[in-house]
């Protein structure tokens, strides 16, 4: 499965962006996307900011979930722009611990 559900942990969500603030991505999906990273050296280039992304598999991200880890649920907590996917997707994806292939995904 490609990546299902990418979420920024943004300081543009939380109103405090400035020209240097970094990106920080949480890919949930397929690790086997070794284009993420082309794409991701491009966006760096483009906007000239840091981009730190990290890719879960489903089962991972919802491992990462249920153990409370900080990084993870404060992205569930606190403001965040979801890039794709949506609330409800992320929502299943934090519950579900399957590596399947989500039934919808928005894009």
């Amino acid at each position: 499965m490609p990546v299902g559900v990418a979420v920024s942990d943004s300081s543009a969500a939380k109103g405090e962006e400035t020209p240097t603030s970094d990106i920080d991505l949480a890919l949930i999906g397929d690790r086997r996307s070794g284009d993420i990273t082309t794409v991701l050296t491009q966006l760096e280039r483009q906007t000239g900011r840091e981009i730190n992304a990290t890719m879960y598999t489903r089962k991972e991200w919802a491992e990462r979930i249920s153990s409370e880890s900080h990084f993870e649920a404060t992205l569930l907590r606190e403001p965040k722009l979801l890039l794709m996917g949506d609330e409800e997707q992320l929502k299943r994806v934090s519950r579900d611990d399957s590596d399947e292939a989500p039934t919808h995904i928005t894009e």
